[in-house]
């Protein structure tokens, strides 16, 4: 059950991130936050004095191979292989709608990806921010650089709880729309249109491989295997 095991996912992460010193962090779990009748559900919000630190929750096994820039890695499970939604993609979204909400600079998030289960990550071009859960308390650690006063950080969480929707309806209505979206966007790709801007996706040569690209590079910068 992908729902269930998506559920048992975050409930791990929350259990390592309360780990997290009380006079310095504040967790906040399983947020979602409204704008302009578009939702974004968020599994962790880290907030400390050193930034706040969003993080993405994939309890998928098997190796889990991608690029920073593109928008679906793969998932292997023995000869079986899986697209996946690039998860950095996801938690920029994320970042987004926090970042507007509470009117302050992208520039002190951190965006991390967390892999529960995974046996072995390969991410080019952002692999310190994708990590298995057992790097993720060494992780938010390492981050030394004050940004904020600890009343700020306060603050924040208490205004993040405030806009928090906890309406069953729409955490529902909202899941269902991100699955709606993942399929369309499947769709166009398998009819090789750019699901990004619907321009013709077109067969390249990278450095090791072969990929299909959007025939309106550098405009558009989508990119598939």
């Amino acid at each position: 059950m992908p729902a269930i095991k998506g559920k048992y996912g975050e409930l791990k992460v929350a259990s390592t991130l309360s780990s997290l010193p009380k006079n310095k962090y504040i967790v906040l779990n399983n947020i979602m936050l409204v704008k302009n009748r578009h939702s974004s559900q968020i599994d962790h919000i880290v907030i400390s004095p050193y930034g706040i630190f969003v993080i993405e929750t994939k309890n998928y096994k098997g190796e889990i191979y991608g690029r920073e820039t593109v928008q679906y890695w793969t998932q292997t499970i023995g000869n079986n292989e899986y697209p996946l939604y690039n998860p950095l993609w996801q938690n920029k979204t994320h970042i987004k709608y926090i970042a507007e909400a509470l009117g302050n600079h992208e520039d002190i998030y951190h965006s991390i990806v967390v892999f529960v289960k995974a046996s072995n990550i390969k991410v080019t071009g952002a692999s310190k921010n994708v990590i298995p859960l057992e790097d993720l308390i060494k992780h938010i650690s390492k981050h030394k650089k004050r940004v904020m006063k600890y009343a700020e950080c306060t603050k924040i969480a208490n205004r993040l709880k405030h806009l928090n929707v906890s309406n069953p309806f729409i955490r529902k209505s909202h899941k269902k729309r991100v699955k709606q979206a993942v399929k369309y966007s499947l769709t166009k790709e398998s009819t090789g249109i750019c699901p990004r801007c619907g321009g013709h996706l077109v067969t390249r040569v990278g450095k090791n491989n072969l990929f299909q690209g959007c025939s309106n590079y550098p405009k558009c910068k989508y990119t598939t295997k």
